[in-house]
């Protein structure tokens, strides 16, 4: 199956090129329109702010606090952010490009779709980051590494595109793709692990907020219910592999199974008649 994926012929690389240049201009396009929205943007960061102190959810504070108590995880959280979408995609996309056509046509489209869904939701309904409505988070980016604003400066950067968070979307995606090209025990831990951590960091450096579940789960779970996650997760990525759950019985094995003896004992009897009727036209 591998051999024959890596047969299959690569979309042309110049084509590839311009796709992702168009996408980089309508992103561009996307933030210069958000850019004059800032009074919108803020009002409606605040709005998801109080929504989530009125139903008790607001779960940055607690998630930030124990990370700004030691730099080398709030270090952590921001060298994740950072290293853990741009070069991963391109990462996955260049190996996915070589090794796993098909599955990189897949991601590609996929990646495409949701960024379209994604900008479009950013400049009708453009939303600042918590750091920048909420006084008691962090930037922790700016505090503890200074030289991503130097090689990545606001002018650049969408700053009001908090909901949807494309980290966690596409983190998300990468992950099935490699479990999908791999089918291999470390892939599926990637896929798991991967979107997990990133919507960890994107609350963490405040960045995004924890009350969308594009973002991350609307409160931390109990260490008691994270095995029964992880479960749930794996078994999602394993199913969309194409590996079925064992505990579930497909259609075409069930009509396989039943109908096979059947169709046997329909080929013995018509063996155990075909003397006689020979029989009878001679």
């Amino acid at each position: 199956m591998i051999a024959s994926e890596r047969n299959r012929p690569r979309a042309s690389a110049a084509r590839e090129g311009l796709l992702i240049l168009l996408a980089a201009l309508v992103y561009a396009a996307v933030r210069v329109f958000t850019e004059g929205n800032r009074a919108q943007a803020e009002a409606n960061g605040r709005r998801i702010l109080r929504l989530e102190q009125a139903l008790h959810i607001n779960s940055e504070t607690a998630l930030q606090s124990p990370v700004l108590a030691h730099e080398w995880l709030a270090t952590l959280a921001n060298w994740f952010y950072i290293w853990g979408f741009w070069p991963v995609l391109a990462g996955t996309a260049l190996f996915l490009y070589t090794r796993h056509p098909a599955e990189y046509v897949l991601l590609r489209n996929a990646v495409f779709v949701s960024g379209l869904a994604g900008f479009l939701f950013f400049a009708l309904l453009p939303v600042a980051p918590p750091r920048l409505v909420d006084p008691a988070l962090v930037d922790t980016i700016r505090e503890h590494t200074t030289w991503y604003r130097t090689l990545s400066p606001l002018k650049v950067t969408n700053q009001y595109a908090a909901m949807p968070s494309l980290h966690v979307g596409w983190s998300l995606l990468v992950g099935v793709a490699v479990a999908r090209a791999t089918r291999r025990w470390i892939g599926y831990a990637f896929a798991v692990l991967m979107p997990v951590a990133m919507a960890l960091a994107v609350v963490v450096t405040a960045n995004h907020s924890s009350w969308t579940p594009w973002s991350a789960p609307p409160s931390p779970p109990p260490p008691s219910r994270l095995p029964c996650i992880c479960r749930i997760c794996a078994r999602f990525i394993v199913q969309s592999c194409g590996r079925p759950d064992p505990g579930v019985v497909r259609l075409d094995d069930f009509h396989r199974t039943h109908t096979r003896p059947r169709s046997r004992e329909m080929a013995d009897r018509s063996l155990d008649r075909a003397p006689s009727v020979c029989a009878e036209e001679r």
